[in-house]
Parts: structure tokens; sequence; C-alpha cells
């Protein structure tokens, strides 16, 4: 059980570092192309392995005895693999979603929005011994998804752009990354540059990062559109 734990402890950090240097790539090259096509191919596979791993590890260290770390790492699996699910998925139902993948993405958004709000109510210390600030962080980016389950609870439908959902998904799968990393990699970083409430900045500067480029490339896409410019290029 050790060597298994051990294994999968070095197979999550191995492809949690790769996909952290992976996304840069396919992020500036040129959209389309054949190196943002293979390299963000090889992001995906890294980020996948990320998730199984961490959802693994959350098994093992529930039946070791590690409740709170168990929590945290089965949420992390669910909240990278719901953007990544779908930052796929609309490459192959580009016209628009497939029932399945409506189904299935509904299906994720519905658990990782339940659990969001355990994360946070954990975080608070509302239930269990184990309340921490970053149960909070990570609570309130799973948070985001209850705006597009209330949406379809109302029965509102949205304009369905599989480009912007594709930038969109994918980056907050670096989100995730990225926060994780600074999260527990931070202190060896910078020391204690980040120490105490300061460590707020590291855990939430990937999320104001994020969605600042996901919302100007989103612009790009639109104005582009608007002047019938080619979107790849």
């Amino acid at each position: 059980m050790d060597i298994l734990y051990k294994t999968l402890i070095l197979l999550h950090v191995s492809a949690g570092f790769s996909s952290i240097g992976l996304f840069f790539v396919p992020a500036f090259a040129k959209k389309g192309g054949k190196l943002h096509n293979r390299v963000g191919l090889w992001y995906t596979y890294t980020m996948w392995a990320v998730v199984v791993s961490a959802a693994l590890l959350s098994c093992l260290q529930y039946f070791r005895g590690q409740a709170s770390s168990a929590l945290f790492l089965g949420f992390l699996a669910l909240l990278t693999a719901r953007p990544l699910y779908y930052g796929v998925a609309v490459l192959r139902n580009k016209k628009e979603p497939s029932e399945r993948m409506r189904k299935t993405d509904l299906i994720l958004r519905a658990c990782l929005g339940m659990f969001s709000v355990f994360m946070i109510g954990n975080g608070f210390g509302w239930w269990g011994p184990d309340g921490h600030t970053l149960n909070l962080v990570f609570g309130s980016l799973g948070m985001l998804v209850w705006p597009s389950l209330i949406r379809d609870f109302r029965g509102v439908t949205s304009e369905y752009s599989w480009l912007e959902e594709h930038v969109g998904q994918i980056v907050v799968t670096a989100i995730a990354a990225f926060t994780a990393f600074l999260a527990f990699g931070g202190q060896r970083m910078f020391g204690n540059l980040f120490s105490g409430n300061l460590q707020l900045i590291l855990w939430l500067m990937p999320t104001v990062l994020g969605v600042t480029f996901s919302r100007y490339y989103k612009w790009k896409l639109r104005k582009r559109k608007a002047a019938r410019e080619p979107l790849f290029g």
C-alpha cells in the first residue's frame, strides 16, 4: 500500500508540474496550428493524470484516516475534471452540445456545486474540526458553476460558442493547477514573503490572472467575429 501511495504521489506531482509548463505553449501559440494542437493534447493528458491520481489518493488517504486531506484532494479532482471534460468535449461538438455532453456536464456541475458548499462550510469550521482557509479558496472557485446551474434550472439558454467555451474551461483547469501549486509550493518558493494572511495573495492570483486572460481572449474572439476576420492566426 505504501508503494502504491508513493507512486501516486510521484505521478500526481510530476503531472502537475508538467501541465503547468505545457499550458503556456498552446496558450500563446497560433490557435488551430500544429504546435497548439499537439502540445494542447499533451496538456490534457497530464491534467487527466492529475485528476485520476488525485481521486485515487483521496480514496487512499480516507482509508488511512486522513479525512481532511482526502476531502481536499477529492474536491480538487472534481474541480479540475469538470472544466477539463467540457473544454475537450466542445472540440468534438462544435456546432452544438450533444445530449450526452449536456447530461454529463450537468451531473459534474451539480456535484461540484454541492461539494463547493460543503467545502466552504468546512473552511469556516461549521462542520468538522479541520476548517482551513484553503478550503474556502477552492470552494469559492467551485461556486462559479452556480450561475450556470441556476440558468439551467430556469430554462434559460445562452448562445453557444465552442471556441469561447474551450478557452474558458481550459483556463479554469490551469487556474486550479496553478492555485494548488502555489498553495503547496509557495512557501518554499517565496520563503516568508507571503506568510499568514498574505498567502491569500498567492492563492487568489491565478484566479485573477486567469479570469483576466480568459475575458480578454473572449473579447478578442468576438471582435474578430464581428469584423469577420479569421478566428485562427
